[in-house]
């Protein structure tokens, strides 16, 4: 039997991409990642330039999901999300947007550009890793995505 025969083990194949400018919280990220024993490959992102060079001409496996911080210094996850919503492939993978705000006015905008849920960005990384592991349990295990099939 393959490896990942069913959708929820194919989706383990697929990286997870994350917008993220500060370097800590990268690495709470990455330690909560690990922790939460996820098993896909986490990229990350240090700019919405980074995350546009990429998509432009992008023509590779597509992630499984998609972590946008929405305020970053000059271009926001915003820009990030109208640039994917763009991509005639990667317009299909749920995108997450997160904040320490959650102000209404950046939820409404991000669900209005098509993001699949918003998030409040955690503080410590015990806040960090409860939200990696509903993460993990909600899209990773519950959910299929449309990398599986």
């Amino acid at each position: 039997m393959n490896k990942f025969s069913t959708p929820f083990q194919k989706a383990l194949a697929h990286s997870i991409w994350v917008l993220e400018d500060s370097e800590s919280d990268q690495e709470i990220l990455k330690r909560a990642f690990e922790k939460a024993n996820v098993q896909n490959e986490v990229i990350f992102f240090s700019s919405v330039k980074a995350i546009k060079e990429t998509i432009d001409g992008f023509d590779g496996d597509l992630p499984a999901l998609m972590l946008l911080d929405i305020h970053l210094p000059n271009e926001s996850g915003m820009d990030a999300m109208k640039a994917l919503a763009k991509h005639e492939k990667l317009q299909s993978v749920p995108s997450i947007a997160f904040s320490h705000t959650g102000r209404s006015e950046d939820v409404a905008e991000m669900y209005a550009l098509g993001v699949s849920s918003f998030i409040k960005k955690s503080l410590s990384f015990e806040e960090t890793l409860d939200m990696v592991k509903s993460l993990k349990s909600y899209w990773l295990e519950s959910v299929i995505l449309p990398v599986a099939v």
